[in-house]
């Protein structure tokens, strides 16, 4: 039996709710599950987003010349191709949204730069959403900020990809936000503090997620994003997907009316695995079991936990 003909892919189980039994059966067809890329992920045409693809090499000239002609096949400008100051390179997408040419061209450039680079530990996979997503509503902010705190570890295991930690030069440069958030979450209610003095307490640059970008949460504005930093670089396209997939569903999901003060974690392990919470949150954030199931394939990676910077896990994806 595959793992689809014990769940549907469309419906929505609780799967935190599984009897024993049926969640070692769920976990053993999950670990022999390969993740692919999908065309598309579904989303509303108002959802913009841009990927940065950072990596180190000597090849650079041939690489910008190979992305150049690539583009110039579609008679379209190449995405643009910068030096960084921590990884080396770059290569940063233009404003995208979720469609089938979009997602070909982000297999396709992600394979000529993986022909003549690699990644370490000072790379990361930021990415960019357009800050219309979120809006301006306080209660819409107010989810986000608790949701996030609650789950970071999850998240942080998550978007190490196809490793097993997360990049040792995160601490530097995309800091944990679960203390600030909790700390800003609790002001927020006691004081009821706008919209606009929340920004500002969380506002900072280095941090997992970067709010600075924001220009104005009513409309479309370029580089008015909200910007993750925390994932792992990757020359994966499954995993900037699946990455992409969990942030817009996750800020979609801070829109319900949610009832989430009582719920608390007090496990902080963000290389580690805590099934019963990593169960929770997806159950919480996505709302089909093809989303659960791209989500924990990617969170528990065969149940491993990593000890080295860049230990790759056991291969999930095929593209």
């Amino acid at each position: 039996m595959e793992l689809f003909n014990f769940i549907g892919k469309n419906d929505n189980d609780m799967l935190s709710k599984l009897s024993e039994k049926d969640l070692d059966m769920f976990l053993n067809y999950l670990d022999n599950y390969y993740l692919k890329l999908r065309e598309e992920l579904g989303f509303d045409k108002f959802i913009t987003f841009g990927l940065e693809f950072e990596f180190d090499t000597s090849m650079r000239v041939r690489i910008k010349e190979r992305i150049k002609e690539y583009f110039e096949n579609f008679n379209e400008q190449p995405w643009l191709f910068t030096i960084d100051k921590t990884c080396g390179f770059e290569v940063k997408t233009d404003i995208l949204i979720d469609n089938k040419r979009n997602w070909e061209d982000i297999k396709s450039v992600l394979k000529i730069i993986r022909d003549d680079a690699t990644i370490d530990a000072s790379c990361g996979g930021h990415i960019h959403l357009g800050s219309q997503i979120i809006g301006e509503d306080r209660n819409t902010w107010l989810n986000f900020i608790k949701i996030w705190e609650l789950y970071e570890n999850v998240i942080f295991r998550f978007t190490s990809g196809e490793f097993l930690i997360t990049r040792p030069m995160a601490k530097s440069f995309a800091g944990h936000l679960s203390p600030l958030f909790n700390e800003t979450y609790t002001k927020a209610i006691e004081e009821n503090l706008s919209l606009k003095e929340i920004l500002k307490l969380i506002s900072g640059r280095k941090r997992a997620i970067n709010f600075q970008n924001i220009t104005d949460l009513s409309t479309f504005e370029s580089y008015n994003t909200i910007e993750f930093r925390c994932p792992n670089a990757s020359l994966n396209p499954v995993i900037w997907q699946n990455n992409l997939n969990l942030f817009v569903n996750l800020i979609l999901k801070s829109k319900d009316d949610l009832d989430l003060d009582e719920i608390s974690y007090q496990n902080r392990d963000y290389d580690g695995i805590d099934l019963k919470q990593a169960l929770e949150f997806c159950d919480l954030v996505f709302n089909n079991n093809l989303d659960k199931v791209y989500f924990l394939r990617q969170y528990l990676k065969s149940f491993k936990i990593g000890t080295r910077p860049y230990e790759m896990a056991k291969r999930f994806t095929r593209y």
